[in-house]
């Protein structure tokens, strides 16, 4: 594995998910950690901080929103680029929640895997500045 390799951070509950993700990461060059469940996550990120978060919206006990909101909420982990991967897209009436996905990279699943890693890249290309990631 190159040294230099970018780290991302997927979050992820379903077990066939995270193996193609596996796949499809790692082939892409980036070194990836698995966690199955926010409240994991949220502290190996303050430890590690990954270049990026993939992650699902629904979540058993802190859903991707809240888990979004508790990251930019912490110093070291404000700036980290957000990817919802997920199935489920639900515009609801809590107005907050949805400027939230709407402000960050959002991609429903299947997704082409091409694209997925063309996303990828340019998320991780833009300066802080000039990502959407809001709180």
């Amino acid at each position: 594995m190159n040294a230099n390799a970018r780290r991302i951070l997927v979050v992820n509950q379903e077990p066939a998910v995270r193996l193609e993700l596996c796949r499809v990461l790692s082939e892409g060059g980036y070194l990836v950690t698995f966690i199955d469940n926010s409240a994991d996550a949220i502290l190996y990120a303050c430890l590690e901080p990954p270049d990026l978060v993939i992650l699902d919206i629904s979540m058993s006990g802190i859903d991707g929103i809240q888990f979004g909101r508790i990251l930019r909420r912490i110093p070291e982990t404000r700036d980290i680029p957000l990817l919802f991967l997920t199935d489920l897209i639900s515009k609801d009436e809590d107005d907050d929640r949805n400027l939230f996905i709407d402000r960050n990279l959002t991609i429903t699943m299947p997704c082409d895997t091409e694209e997925l890693l063309i996303e990828i890249e340019m998320l991780m290309s833009k300066p802080v500045s000039e990502t959407k990631n809001a709180i």
